[in-house]
């Protein structure tokens, strides 16, 4: 920030991280900067993105990189999954009571569609619930 920088962006690409380790981190980060100069770009490998999420917001940062159908990755880690799905962080904002502006529905509509187009996974929960959904059929009995 010393040369003129607004924010700074932190990245998990490797997705490796959990929320003790990002707790520590974070700390660490705000002993120098604000959590408002920060934007964190978190993935989801180890399974752990969305609670890094939450712990980053208890500590008050509310800057977070995610994308439609947690599309993305790294191309120079192997394994790396997508980033966070936009749908499922939408969808955790919501049940914390945080405004967000966006339309949950709407949201994971947009991102089934563009995975359809582009025919890319599905690693978003919402997505996969929506999928769920429309291809449940009454079991046996």
């Amino acid at each position: 920030m010393e040369l003129g920088a607004s924010s700074l962006g932190l990245g998990d690409s490797a997705g490796m991280a959990d929320p003790i380790h990002t707790e520590r981190i974070l700390r660490g980060i705000l002993e120098r900067f604000r959590p408002e100069q920060i934007s964190l770009h978190i993935h989801n490998t180890e399974g752990f993105g969305l609670a890094n999420c939450v712990k980053a917001m208890e500590l008050g940062f509310t800057r977070f990189d995610v994308s439609l159908a947690g599309m993305g990755g790294c191309p120079v880690i192997p394994n790396a999954k997508g980033n966070i799905p936009t749908e499922d962080f939408v969808n955790l904002l919501h049940k914390m009571d945080i405004d967000c502006g966006i339309d949950l529905d709407r949201c994971t509509v947009a991102s089934l569609d563009m995975s359809r187009r582009i025919g890319a996974p599905v690693i978003s929960s919402m997505v996969g619930n929506t999928l769920l959904k429309q291809d449940a059929s009454p079991l046996p009995c």
